[in-house]
């Protein structure tokens, strides 16, 4: 008597009924038992697979959790990296432009100015030295306006990278 036999004769025994002889397993009156016993097989190949099934998921999304979140890691040190280079760079420019706008602003006051005095020497006109004085007061708002201009910028664009990084991180 094999396992499945006995199996199902223990089975017929719990609920009164006589188990069939060997020979007579595949006869009609057997029909119950052989049907119990390939339930309790589906049962077990089942639960074999539906196990199998649940460890090879389970190891698949590990490993899913775990590149994914290699990958948002190095998504953030990049990003950040890349905002920081982009503010550094920003800035820079933004204080060459300064800069050279500055320059050429003093460049222009000191050239028209000094064309006002040749003027004033050759045509001694007593009007130019309100003209100087009104193109020294242009200069002087002119840079001013420019100084802030340049302040406000700056202001503007660390203000820019503080949220964007921090927006990078809440992300």
């Amino acid at each position: 008597m094999n396992a499945d036999v006995l199996w199902c004769s223990l089975s017929l025994l719990r609920v009164g009924r006589l188990p069939p002889r060997h020979d007579e397993w595949f006869q009609p009156g057997a029909a119950v038992c052989s049907s119990t016993s390939a339930l309790h097989q589906l049962y077990i190949s089942s639960t074999s697979s539906l196990r199998q099934l649940y460890v090879s998921s389970t190891s698949a999304l590990h490993h899913l959790y775990v590149s994914s979140t290699s990958a948002l890691r190095q998504l953030y040190i990049s990003s950040k990296s890349a905002l920081r280079q982009l503010y550094i760079s920003s800035t820079l420019a933004l204080h060459q432009l300064y800069v050279s706008s500055t320059s050429a602003l003093r460049q222009l006051y000191v050239s028209s100015t000094s064309a006002l005095h040749q003027l004033y020497s050759i045509s001694n006109i007593s009007s130019t030295s309100a003209l100087t004085s009104s193109l020294h007061q242009l200069y002087v708002s002119s840079t001013s306006a420019l100084h802030q201009l340049y302040v406000s910028s700056t202001s503007a664009l660390r203000q820019l990278y503080i949220s964007s990084t921090s927006a990078l991180h809440q992300l």
